[in-house]
C-alpha cells in the first residue's frame, strides 16, 4: 500500500504490547506508522489490542490489524468502539489478521462469546470499505470474529506462509487421532508428527486444488492452480465463463449475505453480460442470503421479471 493518508490501527497481542513480532509482522507495522503521523487510543483499555491512525494511502483510512495468539473479551470490545467510531466518520477499515483464538480461561469464558458476537455485529453492519490481510495464522471463530470474508469483508488477501483453518494443527490433531494418541508410548512424538502433516496440508496448494476438483467434477492440479491453467476445468460452475453474445437474455436476482453463492461471482456474470452486449436485469436482495427470503418487495418484482421473461423470451401459445 503506497501514498498518505490516516486510518486506524487495531491488532492483538497476547501479553499486551511487548509481544515479539515476525520480520514480516515488524516490517507491516513500520511502513503503516512510517510517517509517525498517527496517535495511539484508547492504550489503558484491553491491552492486548493496540489502537491507533497512521498514514498509508491517499484516502483516510481504518486499519484494524491483529497480531499473534488470541482475542480477549476487553480486547473485542475496544475493537468494536473503535470500528464503530471509524464507521460514523465513513473511515476505511485495514484488519491484519494473525490469531489462534480466544483467550481460554474461567474469568474470559464468561464474556467471549457475547464479546465475539457484538464485534461479528460490528464488523457486519459497518457500510465502510473493509480490507482484511492475513499475515500469519487464521483459526476458527477467531478468524470469522476479525472480519473475515464471511461476515462482510469487501477484499480479502493472504500472505503465502498463512495458514488459514479451523483450529489450530496441535488442538486438532488431539481430537482427530484422540484414541491413537492415548494407545501410544511415545505421544508427544505422535502429535509432533500429526501436527506437522496436519499443518502442511492447511497450507496445501494440493488442498486447495482437490476442493476445486470435487465441486468441478474434474482433476485439477496444484500445478494448473499455480499456472492458472485451470479455468477450462472450473467452467462448468462458472456462468460467467459461458456468457457470449449469442447467450440469451438474463434475468439475475443476488442476496448480498448468501455464503453459498459469493458476491464477486455475481459481479463478473454482469460484467461478462455487459461485455457481450447481452440484456439482463440485476435485482439486488441487500438484506438476504441464498433464498432471497429477507426482501419481500425485491422478491415480489423478481417474481414478476421472472413472468415477463417468460412471456417475452418464452411465450406458450394457446
Amino acid at each position: 500500500v503506497t501514498g498518505e493518508a490516516e486510518f486506524t490501527v487495531i491488532f492483538t497481542c497476547e501479553n499486551g504490547c511487548g509481544t515479539t513480532y515476525s520480520d514480516e509482522q515488524v516490517n507491516v507495522e513500520k511502513a503503516l506508522d512510517e510517517k509517525k503521523s498517527g496517535a495511539a487510543t484508547c492504550e489503558e483499555d484491553g491491552k492486548n489490542v493496540y489502537t491507533a491512525t497512521a498514514t498509508v494511502t491517499d484516502e483516510e483510512g481504518n486499519v484494524t490489524e491483529e497480531f499473534p495468539k488470541t482475542l480477549t473479551v476487553g480486547g473485542m470490545e475496544k475493537a468494536a468502539e473503535f470500528i464503530r467510531f471509524c464507521d460514523a466518520f465513513s473511515i476505511p477499515v485495514l484488519t491484519l489478521v494473525d490469531t489462534t483464538g480466544f483467550e481460554t480461561s474461567v474469568s474470559a469464558e464468561k464474556g467471549t462469546a457475547r464479546a465475539a458476537a457484538r464485534l461479528i455485529h460490528t464488523f457486519a453492519d459497518t457500510t465502510t470499505p473493509k480490507i482484511t490481510l492475513i499475515t500469519g495464522d487464521a483459526f476458527g471463530s477467531a478468524y470469522l470474529t476479525m472480519n473475515s470474508g464471511h461476515i462482510g469483508a469487501d477484499m480479502v488477501f493472504a500472505w503465502p506462509s498463512s495458514c488459514i483453518g479451523m483450529m489450530h494443527p496441535d488442538k486438532a490433531v488431539r481430537i482427530i487421532y484422540h484414541d491413537e494418541i492415548n494407545a501410544s508410548d511415545d505421544a508427544q512424538s505422535l502429535i509432533a508428527e500429526k501436527s506437522a502433516a496436519y499443518e502442511t496440508l492447511q497450507k496445501s496448494p494440493e488442498a486447495a486444488a482437490g476442493l476445486f476438483s470435487v465441486m468441478s467434477g474434474n482433476t485439477i492440479t496444484s500445478e494448473m492452480i499455480a499456472e492458472r491453467s485451470y479455468y477450462d476445468e472450473v467452467k462448468n460452475i462458472s456462468a460467467d465463463m459461458w456468457v457470449n453474445e449469442k447467450t440469451v437474455p438474463t434475468l439475475i436476482a443476488y442476496g448480498t449475505k448468501d455464503k453459498v453463492c459469493p458476491f464477486g461471482t455475481v459481479k463478473h456474470l454482469v460484467e461478462a453480460l455487459e461485455k457481450n452486449n447481452v440484456p439482463y436485469d440485476y435485482i439486488e436482495c441487500p438484506h438476504s442470503g441464498h433464498g432471497l427470503q429477507n426482501d419481500n418487495k425485491l422478491y415480489g418484482l423478481y417474481m414478476e421479471k421472472v413472468n415477463e421473461y417468460l412471456n417475452r423470451y418464452l411465450p406458450v401459445s394457446s
